[in-house]
């Protein structure tokens, strides 16, 4: 959970299930590259992980900066 919030990321919550833990998160798609790679170092190639698309923020032109996502 520590690396998905290092990418800017907002843990919106986690369970267990058997031997797995499913972690809910929402974290910007840019912040995303390269996370299978770091997933699989972190968790020594037992992990997995899934993404979809939550929403998609829509800002005046020229105003992306202004705004958190969060």
């Amino acid at each position: 959970m520590e690396d998905l919030k290092s990418r800017s990321g907002r843990v919106r919550g986690h369970m267990s299930r058997d031997d797995d833990v499913l972690i809910d998160a929402m974290v910007p798609l840019a912040k995303m590259l390269g996370y299978a790679n770091a997933l699989d170092v972190i968790a020594s190639g037992r992990a997995t992980y899934a993404m979809r698309v939550g929403h998609i923020p829509i800002y005046p032109f020229g105003q992306q900066q202004q705004y958190d996502w969060h």
